[in-house]
């Protein structure tokens, strides 16, 4: 059986982009560096308030990972659900065009695809107020589980579970079962609030991997010392990475922990997707059998790098970047040839 080498669950947002102050921000009531869901109808009275035109883009956190991945050559699919309406092949089209599959679940007539304002402040943080639409149910019945279970990896996105049934976990230990390794991406503080029995009850029983940050990870095993929040990790078998901005990223698996300094840092222009783009260079070298070193390595270069530009989706010439800065990892990764096409061309293959 062919496997796939990453496979990936995750909401299909629009991003609708705003540049914004910090006190507005604070003056809309928004706890800054946070996702809070509305109704479609409360983001478009936001969009309303702010009095700005949004950029349009791609958006969800699975899927900018996904297309982290396809630019670096890992043969990436995304499984998501989009409405009915007009954002819906623009997202599609934007992530096919990364070298990355997608697989639509189906959906009701006259249905909205997810989208999120995105208030990006002068210090680069984003804020964002997500309507889930079409994206707000998931049960696992609609999920191709022949497809999951066939990939070495399953990205899931913490997101999801606002959505999913409750056969979810049931759902993602049969593809366990199957020889899939399942890495959880956790999204943010408030969803690790709304969710953290839910996900503790996951950790080393359909999760293997846990991916987020330092702040997510104090929330979701309530221990405020990184030290202790990676001790409880690995107590229970667990992989993963914790990032922490400036200070780079902490890296572990159940034996050890690896912590990897930010490269230098030109600007911080946007830091949406940049727990996103980690998670992309932490999979990439996972999936050439890289060692926690290089997986860090790799994920603060992404990390850094997509926050020194607008948006949460890496551009091309990082590829370039990373071969320049990095020749000796691209190289023992065997990431040098997968990845020259989808430079080479702009990001479609």
């Amino acid at each position: 059986m062919t496997r796939h080498e990453v496979v990936a669950l995750g909401s299909a947002v629009v991003d609708l982009t705003v540049n914004v102050r910090a006190r507005e921000v604070d003056r809309l009531g928004l706890s800054r560096g946070t996702m809070t869901l509305a109704s479609v109808e409360e983001v478009d009275d936001l969009l309303r308030q702010l009095r700005r035109e949004p950029t349009l883009s791609g958006g969800g956190s699975a899927a900018n990972t996904a297309a982290g991945l396809g630019l670096l050559g890992v043969e990436t699919t995304v499984v998501t659900r989009v409405g009915d309406d007009e954002l819906a092949e623009r997202w599609v089209d934007e992530l096919v065009a990364t070298g990355v599959d997608v697989v639509l679940l189906a959906s009701p007539p006259k249905s909205h695809t997810a989208r999120s304002v995105v208030l990006v402040d002068e210090f680069g943080e984003r804020t964002m107020v997500t309507a889930l639409g079409v994206a707000g149910t998931l049960d696992a019945e609609d999920v191709p589980a022949p497809l999951l279970a066939e990939a070495r990896w399953c990205l899931v996105e913490g997101y999801v579970l606002d959505a999913a049934s409750s056969g979810f976990e049931s759902l993602l230990r049969a593809v366990r079962s199957k020889g899939s390794r399942i890495a959880l991406s956790l999204g943010d503080q408030l969803l690790v609030e709304r969710h953290r029995e839910r996900i503790v009850h996951m950790l080393g029983r359909e999760v293997d991997v846990v991916l987020g940050n330092g702040a997510e990870g104090a929330q979701l095993v309530r221990q405020p010392a990184l030290s202790r929040i990676v001790s409880e990790l690995q107590a229970r078998r667990l992989e993963g990475a914790l990032t922490l901005g400036r200070d780079g990223a902490v890296v572990f698996d159940e034996r050890e922990a690896v912590h990897q300094p930010a490269p230098s840092l030109a600007a911080v222009v946007d830091t949406t997707g940049a727990g996103d783009q980690f998670a992309a260079g932490y999979l990439a070298a996972a999936t050439r059998g890289g060692d926690l070193a290089q997986r860090a390595l790799l994920g603060t270069f992404l990390g850094t790098a997509v926050v020194e530009q607008p948006g949460a989706r890496l551009r091309p010439e990082v590829r370039r970047r990373l071969g320049d800065e990095l020749p000796e990892l691209v190289n023992a990764l065997g990431l040098d040839q997968r990845c020259s096409a989808v430079a080479d061309d702009g990001g479609s293959r």
